[in-house]
């Protein structure tokens, strides 16, 4: 059922698109500086990739998507239709942009200018989840001891470990160890002998996702939130334009407007 949780401060004017992990976690962090906060959700809370993701947090492994070596791949995959991120041979203008987009961004000024911006953020991503356990999010994060990256060659081990140390020279805080498969599956008897090597990577974290979206649903309300009607009927956040620093959701009539939008 679509539902919405408002929460009542002394700016009620903020408008977040999406009960998911990001969404909740913005009206949490906007609540804590006594901002008004309404979350809008067409399903229900968790209904998308918040419900049913791995649960890992790994900041020390979050970096721009687009760099050098992905052209590599991505060229095999546009060749191969096994490959995950095939995309179909018709006459997509939207997805030649897309590609072309992209292909721009996979240079290696690109990627530090980008790695420049993630490095801060992702110093305190930790942080921010410890923020949540000492407010009154129930749910916890678990360490996770070690992360292990298991290959079946030992050269694609030593690519990530290339990559890693990029990431390091960016300024990244990494803690990772390359070893061998004998290494891997004596720490995880679940993995057979296949796995020829491996990198260690640890200081990272877990958490169970329904868990931990639910209990972060259940913060929100519990400070003030009431249910709400969900988003109007018709409004759309494909398109957003701006005037005099509103926010409008284009729909046949009238239009929805928000002072200050959040899209999670």
């Amino acid at each position: 059922m679509p539902s919405a949780y408002q929460g009542h401060g002394p700016t009620d004017d903020v408008a977040v698109i999406g009960a998911g992990m990001v969404g909740l976690s913005t009206a949490w962090f906007l609540q804590e500086i006594d901002a008004g906060v309404t979350v809008y959700e067409r399903d229900h809370v968790g209904a998308g990739a918040s419900w049913g993701n791995a649960g890992w947090l790994t900041p020390a492994l979050t970096a721009p998507l687009p760099e050098p070596s992905v052209l590599r791949y991505g060229l095999r995959a546009v060749l191969s239709p096994r490959a995950p991120v095939y995309p179909p041979p018709r006459a997509d203008s939207d997805l030649a942009r897309f590609l072309a987009g992209y292909v721009r961004r996979c240079a290696g000024r690109q990627w530090r200018r980008g790695m420049a911006t993630y490095v801060p953020v992702n110093a305190r991503a930790l942080d921010a989840f410890d923020a949540l356990a000492a407010g009154n999010v129930t749910a916890r994060t678990q360490p996770t001891g070690a992360f292990l990256a298991c290959f079946g060659r030992e050269r694609d081990a030593r690519r990530l470990v290339a990559e890693l140390g990029q990431l390091a020279v960016a300024g990244q805080q990494l803690d990772y160890v390359p070893i061998s498969g004998r290494r891997a599956r004596a720490m995880e008897r679940a993995l057979t002998d296949r796995v020829a090597a491996a990198v260690e990577i640890r200081g990272q974290r877990f958490r169970h996702p329904p868990e931990f979206v639910r209990s972060l649903a259940e913060a929100v309300r519990s400070r003030g939130c009431r249910s709400d009607r969900p988003p109007p009927e018709g409004a759309r956040a494909l398109r957003c334009r701006w005037a005099r620093r509103r926010a409008q959701w284009r729909r046949p009539s009238p239009r929805w407007r928000v002072r200050h939008p959040a899209i999670a």
